[in-house]
């Protein structure tokens, strides 16, 4: 007995990848318009830009602690007062806001400080993550007490 060959199929039926890539072009073309959102502009400085030395740059030090806590200048601001706060002291700080974030500190509370910045009107700001433990000031090693002389017998 012989097996009936029906022969190779040399067709590719391209209907189904065609059905594929057409709902993927639906789907962009209804996505695409929502696509214009606008958040926080971000502007790089250049590498070639060089510091201006006849002024003193003085930026709004907005600290985000561990546990949640805001400080601007070193003053913890409730939650509520935050926005308020950056506004009032924006005038002496021209120059923008730098947001040190501690390495343990919540999301939230990192994009709640970016958010109360934003929204005072501050155009330049920069987010720097603070160093896993705070530098400790240097101690001077204990001097030794001058060695006694031996006692005569």
């Amino acid at each position: 007995m012989r097996a009936h060959n029906k022969g190779v199929m040399d067709e590719i039926n391209i209907t189904p990848l065609t059905d594929i890539f057409l709902v993927l072009l639906i789907i962009m073309m209804v996505v695409a318009p929502m696509l214009n959102y606008l958040a926080l502009p971000v502007h790089f400085s250049s590498a070639d830009a060089q510091p201006s030395d006849s002024k003193e740059v003085k930026i709004m030090s907005v600290f985000v602690a561990d546990n949640g806590d805001i400080k601007i200048e070193g003053e913890i601001i409730a939650r509520d007062r935050v926005k308020q706060s950056i506004q009032d002291k924006n005038a002496a700080f021209p120059d923008g806001v730098e947001i040190a974030v501690a390495p343990d500190a919540s999301l939230d509370a990192m994009t709640f400080a970016l958010n109360a910045v934003q929204m005072a009107g501050i155009q330049k700001v920069s987010i720097t993550q603070q160093a896993d433990k705070p530098a400790k000031e240097e101690t001077k090693p204990a001097e030794k007490p001058p060695a006694k002389a031996p006692a005569k017998k």
